[in-house]
């Protein structure tokens, strides 16, 4: 369960947040070292919620990350 682990608590306002990291090979390709949203809730178990919303939704921006990748690789094979 990818979600709850990356789900952080803000120390002044008590709030909760997404936070994950950018594997380092699709760092060039997505721009950023690390993703992080806020969950707009203080309820442990809502933020735990919210965040397999948004663990499924950065799988799927690694993936297309991962795709765009080894397209740019595959047109640098044949067009040099």
């Amino acid at each position: 369960m990818l979600g709850a682990t990356c789900v952080k608590r803000h120390p002044r306002t008590g709030g909760y947040y997404f936070r994950r990291r950018v594997p380092d090979h699709l760092k060039p390709t997505i721009g950023t070292v690390e993703i992080i949203r806020s969950l707009a809730t203080k309820s442990l178990d809502e933020a735990k919620r919210r965040s397999r919303t948004l663990a499924d939704a950065t799988d799927a921006l690694f993936e297309e990350a991962e795709g765009l990748q080894s397209q740019h690789m595959r047109f640098r094979r044949i067009f040099g």
